[in-house]
C-alpha cells in the first residue's frame, strides 16, 4: 500500500495542476459509488477505533450517487410540489456538489495561485492545502503525513457538505466553526491556522457577470481556509482559476462565484464613539451600584444629616440601584380605586408577543428550513404568530389611553395651569427627557458596543455582509425620524415605533384641547381625524394595491402594486396608526370624566356585559384569524384588502376598550382579577426597556448559535428560543430601567420638576420615614408619574413608581 502511495505521489508531482484535477475526475468515475468524495474512506483504517462507525466506516460522510441525473430525477419526482424549490433551476441542485470542499480545495493547487505574482502568505498556504488535498483524495490518508492528518482531513471535515433539506429552503450549508478555528499546525514548511469563510454561488450557476445572476438568494457553502487569507483574496483566486477548470468539467459551464465572506470581514477597530459610549455606560452603572450600596447601608442615617438637602447628594441618591429596583418591584397600593388594573398584563403579554414574532421572522430569514416555518403559519392556530403586529397596536392604544387619562386628571384639578404656555412647553420637554435616555443608550450600544460580540457567528454571516446602517444613520434615531428619513436603511429594527408614537403625541393637543372645551367638540374633532385616517388607509390600499398586512413571507404580492414604500406610507405612518391611538384617548377621557361607579341596570350588568365581552373577543379573534387564507398565498381582492387594513385595528381597539372599561368599573370578573394580578405590575413597568433592548438580546442569543438554526415545531421553538429570550430580556431590562430610566427620570424631576408644577411635598409621617413608595394616585408629582407630559410608551414603565421623598 505504501509503495503504491509513493508511486502515485511521484506520478502526481510530474503532472500539471490541470492534469491533476482531470486525473481526479477519471479516478472518481472508476470508483464505486460508496467511495466517491468520501472523506472517511481515507480515514477508515487510520482513525482510532472509538471513532469508527458501527459498520466499519463503509458509509461515506458525503456520498455522491453513481448516476447524478437518475438520482436527481428521483428526487424531483418525490418533491416536485415543494414550494421551497420553485425558483431553483434543475441543474443547480446537481452542480452544487461540484463546489463542496473536496472539489474546491484541489483547485487551489493550480500554478496560477502560487506563482511569482502571488507571493502572499495566503496564496502559499492555499497552494499547499490544494496539493495535499489532491494527494489525500487520490491515495487516502498518509499516516506519516502530519499536515494531512492535522490540517487537510480536519479542514475538509469542518467544511460544509450539501446535505438534506434543499427542498425546504436549505440554501446555506454550515461547517463546524470551532473545529475549523481550532486548527493550529506548524512545521518546517510553514504554519496553518484555520478560519471560517463562506462561498456564495449563483442559484442557477450562471456566470457571476451575467444579467440577473447573484440575486438575493444564493447558495452558501462554508469553507475552512487559512486565517492568513481575506475574503477578497480567496474570491480573486477562484475567479482566476475557475475559467480554466470549466473546460475540464462536463457540468461546470460558467464562473458562478458571487462572492466570499470571511467571518471577520465586518471586524473593524472600535471607533472612538464605542469607547465613549462604553465608558459612559460603565460609569453610570458604577454610580448606580455605589449609590445603591450607600443607600442600603447608610440611607436612614444620611437623611438626618444636612448633606441630604444638597442638590448633588439628591442627584447621587437618585441613581440608587437598591432604591430603583425596589420601586420597580413594589406593588403597594396597586389595588386601590382609580387604578387601571389590566394595563400591566396587556403590556407584558404584548411584549412577549412581539418577541415571538421577531423570533419567527429570524427563523425564516436565518433558518435552514424556512419552508417548514412557513408551512406552520398556514394553520389557523398559528395566525397569532403572523399577526403579532396587533401587539404594537396594543401599545398605541395604551399610549393614547394614559395620555388622556392623566392629562384630564390634571385638567380637572387646575384648568388654568394645564392650559398655560409653560404647561404645554413642559408637555413636550418632559416627554423627550423621559423617553430619550434609555432609548438613546440602546441605539448607541447597538451601534458601537454590540457589533464586536456578534462577529464570530456563522449564523449571522448574511447580516454581516450587508452595510451597517447604524454607522451611517444612528443620528436619525436620535431625532425620532426613522420612519421618514432613510427609512429603507433604518438603524434599529423597532425604532420606528418610538418615532411614530412621538409624532402622534406631538399632535395630541389637537384632540385634547377640543375635549377640554366641550366634549361634543372633542368627539367631532377626534371623530373627524379618525374617519380621515380610515379613508386615507382605504384609498392608499386601493390606489397602490397594497397588501392587507405587513406580513409578506412566502406571499406573492399584487403585480399592480405601484409604490413599494408600504412601510413608510402605511405601516409606520402616524396618519394610519393614529386610529387606535385615538380610541385609547376616547377611553382615557371617558374613565376620567365618568369617575366612580358606572351605573348599569341589572340586565346590562348580567347579560349586556357578557355579550359585549363576547363581541370584543370575537372581533379580536376575527382580526387575527381571518388572514389565514392570505397567509396561504390565496389572493384577496383589493377591495377586501382595503377593508381589512382600515378596520382590523379599530376592531382590535374596540376589544381592548371594553376590557379596560369593564375592568375599571368593576364588571371584569375573573378576567379583571387575573389581569390585575400583582405579578404583572413589575413586568409591565419593565416593558418599555424590554421593548428597547429585546432586539439586542435576540441577536446576541442567535449570534452564539454556531450551527444551523433548525425549526422543529412551535413547542420546541417556544421553549428553546422564545422563553429564554423573554426571560433574558426582562432580566436585562431591570438593569437598564434602574440605570437609565428611573434614575434619570428622578434627576429630571429634581432639576425641573418645579417648572411642571410637580414639586413633591415634603415627607410627613411614618410612611415617609420608612421610605415607602408613594403611588401616582397619592401624589401629584412623583419623578416617575406621568402628569402633564405623560410618559406613554409601550410599557409606561414609570407609571406607579415614585421617587423616595427623602432625597427631594
Amino acid at each position: 500500500m505504501k509503495v503504491q502511495i509513493a508511486a502515485n505521489r511521484r506520478l502526481a508531482e510530474k503532472m500539471s495542476p490541470l492534469k491533476k484535477l482531470q486525473e481526479i475526475q477519471k479516478k472518481i468515475k472508476k470508483q464505486p459509488a460508496r467511495r466517491k468524495f468520501s472523506l472517511v474512506h481515507g480515514l477508515r483504517k487510520e482513525m482510532p477505533k472509538p471513532l469508527r462507525h458501527q459498520d466499519g466506516w463503509s458509509r461515506p460522510s458525503t456520498p455522491m450517487p453513481s448516476n447524478l441525473w437518475e438520482q436527481y430525477e428521483m428526487m424531483e419526482t418525490e418533491y416536485q410540489h415543494q414550494e421551497a424549490m420553485k425558483h431553483v433551476p434543475d441543474s443547480s441542485r446537481i452542480l452544487l456538489y461540484q463546489f463542496q470542499a473536496e472539489r474546491i480545495f484541489p483547485i487551489f493547487a493550480d500554478g496560477g495561485i502560487n506563482s511569482k505574482k502571488n507571493t502572499s502568505l495566503c496564496a502559499q498556504q492555499l497552494a499547499r492545502l490544494g496539493e495535499e488535498s489532491i494527494t489525500f483524495i487520490l491515495n487516502g490518508l498518509d499516516a506519516d503525513n502530519d499536515y494531512q492528518r492535522k490540517v487537510v482531513a480536519v479542514a475538509l471535515d469542518a467544511s460544509a457538505k450539501p446535505g438534506a433539506g434543499i427542498f425546504r429552503g436549505h440554501f446555506h450549508f454550515f461547517g463546524v466553526y470551532h473545529q475549523c478555528i481550532d486548527i493550529k499546525f506548524k512545521d518546517d514548511k510553514g504554519a496553518f491556522q484555520g478560519d471560517y469563510f463562506r462561498l456564495y454561488l449563483d442559484l442557477a450557476f450562471r456566470d457571476y457577470k451575467g444579467n440577473g445572476s447573484c440575486g438575493s438568494i444564493k447558495w452558501g457553502l462554508d469553507l475552512c481556509l487559512p486565517a492568513t487569507c481575506r475574503s477578497h483574496e480567496v474570491e480573486g483566486y477562484l475567479h482566476d482559476i475557475l475559467p480554466r477548470l470549466i473546460n475540464s468539467s462536463n457540468l461546470i459551464k460558467a464562473d458562478p462565484v458571487c462572492g466570499v465572506t470571511w467571518i471577520n470581514d465586518s471586524q473593524k477597530p472600535v471607533p472612538a464613539g464605542g469607547y465613549i459610549v462604553g465608558v459612559t455606560m460603565l460609569a453610570i452603572f458604577a454610580l448606580c451600584f455605589i449609590s445603591g450600596i450607600y443607600d442600603y447601608s447608610y440611607g436612614e442615617e444620611a437623611k438626618k444629616l444636612p448633606i441630604s438637602k444638597a442638590l448633588w447628594f439628591k442627584i447621587f441618591m437618585a441613581f440608587s440601584f437598591y432604591r430603583n429596583v425596589s420601586e420597580i418591584f413594589s406593588t403597594a397600593g396597586s389595588n386601590k380605586a382609580g387604578q387601571i388594573g389590566p394595563i400591566h398584563c396587556i403590556r407584558f403579554f404584548s411584549m412577549s408577543w412581539v418577541i415571538m414574532g421577531h423570533i419567527l421572522a429570524m427563523s425564516v430569514a436565518l433558518g435552514s428550513n424556512p419552508q417548514d416555518v412557513i408551512d406552520v403559519t398556514h394553520d389557523l392556530a398559528t395566525q397569532f404568530l403572523t399577526n403579532s403586529y396587533f401587539a404594537v397596536d396594543s401599545f398605541f392604544f395604551i399610549s393614547g389611553l394614559l395620555l388622556a387619562f392623566i392629562w384630564f386628571k390634571d385638567f380637572k384639578k387646575n384648568k388654568r395651569r394645564a392650559m398655560s404656555p409653560l404647561a404645554w412647553t413642559m408637555f413636550y420637554v418632559h416627554r423627550l427627557l423621559r423617553l430619550s435616555p434609555p432609548y438613546y443608550f440602546v441605539i448607541l450600544f447597538y451601534t458601537f458596543v454590540l457589533p464586536p460580540w456578534l462577529q464570530s457567528s456563522p449564523l449571522l454571516l448574511p447580516l454581516q455582509a450587508r452595510e451597517d446602517n447604524c454607522q451611517k444613520n444612528w443620528w436619525v434615531n436620535l431625532l425620532y425620524l426613522t420612519n421618514f428619513v432613510h427609512y429603507r436603511e433604518q438603524c434599529y429594527l423597532v425604532s420606528w415605533y418610538l418615532a411614530t408614537d412621538l409624532q402622534i403625541y406631538i399632535f395630541a393637543p389637537l384632540i385634547l384641547v377640543p375635549f377640554a372645551i366641550n366634549k361634543f367638540l372633542g368627539m367631532a374633532v377626534s371623530g373627524g381625524i379618525f374617519i380621515l385616517s380610515t379613508g386615507i388607509n382605504i384609498a392608499s390600499v386601493l390606489h397602490y394595491h397594497y397588501p392587507l398586512t405587513d406580513y409578506t413571507v412566502g406571499i406573492i404580492q399584487d403585480p399592480r402594486m405601484t409604490n413599494q414604500d408600504y412601510n413608510m406610507v402605511m405601516y409606520n405612518a402616524p396618519w394610519i396608526r393614529c386610529q387606535i391611538y385615538i380610541q385609547g384617548m376616547w377611553v382615557g377621557y371617558f374613565l376620567q370624566m365618568y369617575t366612580g361607579k358606572l351605573k348599569l341596570n341589572r340586565f346590562v350588568k348580567q347579560i349586556g356585559n357578557i355579550v359585549l365581552f363576547l363581541i370584543s373577543l370575537g372581533l379580536m379573534l376575527i382580526a387575527v384569524m381571518v388572514v389565514k387564507d392570505w397567509v396561504k398565498n390565496e389572493d384577496w381582492p383589493v377591495g377586501w384588502r382595503a377593508i381589512y387594513s382600515a378596520f382590523s385595528r379599530p376592531a382590535w381597539g374596540f376589544g381592548l376598550s371594553w376590557l379596560i372599561i369593564a375592568s375599571y368599573y368593576g364588571y371584569g370578573g375573573f378576567i379583571n382579577r387575573f389581569m390585575s394580578w400583582n405579578i404583572w405590575i413589575p413586568l409591565g413597568r419593565l416593558t418599555y426597556c424590554a421593548y428597547l433592548i429585546h432586539i439586542c438580546v435576540v441577536m446576541f442569543f442567535l449570534g452564539n448559535h454556531k450551527t444551523d438554526l433548525i425549526w422543529s415545531n412551535f413547542f420546541n421553538s417556544f421553549t428553546e428560543y422564545c422563553v429564554p429570550c423573554i426571560v433574558l430580556t426582562y432580566l436585562i431590562a431591570i438593569l437598564w430601567s434602574a440605570a437609565f430610566e428611573v434614575s434619570l427620570g428622578k434627576v429630571e424631576m429634581i432639576l425641573i420638576g418645579g417648572l411642571r408644577g410637580r414639586a413633591p411635598p415634603k415627607p410627613e409621617g411614618p410612611a415617609a420615614e420608612a421610605g415607602n413608595v408613594v403611588k401616582i394616585e397619592k401624589e401629584e408629582g412623583p419623578v416617575t408619574a406621568v402628569g402633564n407630559g405623560a410618559t406613554v410608551t409601550p410599557a409606561d414603565n414609570t407609571n406607579g413608581i415614585s421617587t423616595d421623598k427623602r432625597w427631594e
